[in-house]
């Protein structure tokens, strides 16, 4: 990465250098071709550097995995072993399990994160016996299905209500965790702002959405495993499926709303994209056109004879016709800074002024040379 940072200094070098035995107009695609190498290192550098901060925390995580799975193992153990349950080792059991309960909440509350960070630093996991891919998520609901089995063990022996009670709050928690995080998810939606009206930001405006689209959908284990409890609820006591539904309803309605207003942030993203290219391009040709007119109808401080004017007057003809012909690409090119304008705004904490100034400019020097 080092080696590939000289290199892009050299090319902003040698673009510097192009840029002064060039003529104006390369300069715009010059300076999109070092913009793209750019981006092309800056993304390497993001992806390293994801790698460096995933591994250590991948550590720790799988630190904390293995300790979390003894605590089980020796829990299933004095579970299974004992021959009966009085009241004092119960309430001991139960206050091990609800302290590996909450760790393990932790855990899963970390893994989609995790997961997410290892993706985007390009990182897959495997299991080390059967060699097939896994994930941190994967080893956190291996440490919920090894919970529910010691939990079931000591359900055996403690009462029905027990049981239920237990279920419930794991459900009620559960719900009320995911909920704020989709709430969290859905406010950084709401205010993400974006200042520059500029292709780049838009791209930049795009990522991040993309972003927290897999940041949400890496809870949809979450939502489905209180879909899952519900329905063990409804089958245990009726009396409490009513609840179970309305608590889930609440959270399917902030999950979708959320939802549909990322995947409407790209669509918006997307169109802009396309529509500031097209703005761009247009802008482009309408400035080839002024700088061809504006050549044409140059006069010369004096003019010597009857040719010499009856050419200037042809020029200025020529030029008239120019402009005239290419009218219809003017009207393309206020049509679509109009849309831009419009869309701009839509956008939170946007100033779309810099695209307004950029129209009006274009059009008075159309005018001008009309």
């Amino acid at each position: 990465m080092k080696k590939q940072q000289e290199e892009i200094s050299h090319l902003k070098e040698q673009f510097a250098k192009l840029c002064t035995f060039t003529v104006s107009e390369d300069h715009s695609l010059l300076q999109q071709r070092v913009n793209d190498c750019v981006q092309l290192y800056e993304e390497a550098a993001q992806v390293t550097e994801r790698r460096q901060e995933s591994l250590s925390k991948l550590g720790d995580f799988l630190r904390i995995y293995a300790d979390t799975l003894g605590v089980l193992q020796t829990l299933k153990e004095t579970v299974v072993g004992a021959v009966s349950l009085d009241k004092d080792k119960s309430d001991a059991l139960e206050k091990d399990i609800n302290v590996v309960s909450q760790d393990i909440d932790k855990i899963a509350g970390v893994s989609a994160a995790l997961d997410t960070a290892l993706t985007k630093a390009q990182y897959n996991l495997k299991n080390s016996i059967s060699e097939q891919r896994t994930s941190c998520r994967a080893l956190s609901d291996n440490l919920s299905l090894e919970l529910e089995k010691v939990q079931t063990l000591l359900g055996t022996k403690l009462s029905e209500a027990e049981v239920l009670e237990a279920l419930w709050k794991s459900f009620i928690d559960c719900r009320e965790r995911l909920l704020k995080t989709i709430e969290d998810i859905e406010e950084k939606a709401d205010s993400e702002e974006m200042k520059e009206p500029a292709l780049q930001a838009f791209q930049k405006r795009l990522t991040f959405f993309n972003e927290l689209e897999e940041e949400i959908n890496s809870y949809q284990h979450e939502r489905q495993w209180l879909m899952d409890k519900a329905k063990q609820i409804a089958q245990k006591d009726l009396s409490l499926a009513a609840e179970a539904d309305k608590e889930l309803n609440g959270l399917n309605i902030t999950w979708e709303d959320t939802k549909r207003l990322i995947s409407e942030s790209q669509e918006q993203c997307l169109a802009l994209i396309e529509l500031m290219k097209e703005y761009e391009h247009v802008k482009s040709f309408i400035m080839k056109v002024l700088e061809t007119v504006e050549n044409m109808i140059t006069i010369k401080s004096t003019l010597k004879d009857q040719e010499e004017i009856r050419r200037t007057i042809a020029k200025h003809e020529s030029a008239k016709n120019e402009i005239t012909e290419n009218q219809k690409e003017l009207d393309e090119f206020t049509n679509k800074g109009k849309r831009l304008l419009v869309e701009l705004k839509r956008i939170h904490g946007c100033d779309a002024r810099p695209v307004k100034k950029d129209m009006d400019y274009f059009v008075d020097q159309w005018l001008d040379v009309r």
